[in-house]
């Protein structure tokens, strides 16, 4: 097998594996950018309805993809100890940024809104734009790796 080819099979197989990891974490995500809202403006929100998933966004999907590809051509050229600090900053960095936007977001809507009870802001499970709030996060993460990458070479 050439080294041409191998590269490809790998490119698309960590392409691959952010898909996937995309297709598993969606509820995960979802629950955990509640669980912020909820946490940075002590617990302000009251959600109602079902909480149903139905995400068909394939932008969402080509993101995670695009992502763990990224990382995997940033990290491929890296010793262990580097790459793990790199990896963990970009996580790090994935959930601040989460954070800062549930943070900023939900202190808009509380703010704004002037019909609520005693301060309970009443909002749909898909009342919150997950999708966008997880990907901003993810080009966000890998922005800093992008540019150490792009230096180095």
């Amino acid at each position: 097998m050439t080294k041409t080819f191998s590269n490809l099979l790998t490119s698309l197989f960590s392409f691959l594996i952010g898909v996937l990891i995309a297709w598993f974490t969606v509820g995960y995500f979802r629950q955990l950018i509640r669980a912020f809202y909820q946490w940075t403006t002590g617990n302000a929100f009251q959600f109602y309805g079902k909480p149903f998933i139905f995400n068909l966004d394939p932008f969402y999907y080509t993101i995670f993809g695009m992502t763990t590809l990224t990382l995997w051509v940033c990290l491929k050229n890296l010793n262990l100890k580097r790459a793990a600090k790199w990896t963990s900053i970009s996580f790090i960095l994935f959930f601040s940024l989460m954070v800062i936007f549930a943070l900023i977001d939900g202190d808009f809507r509380v703010i704004s809104c002037t019909m609520c009870d005693e301060g309970i802001v009443s909002l749909h499970w898909n009342d919150l734009n997950y999708n966008l709030i997880t990907k901003l996060s993810l080009l966000l993460a890998i922005i800093p790796l992008i540019i150490r990458t792009i230096k180095t070479k």
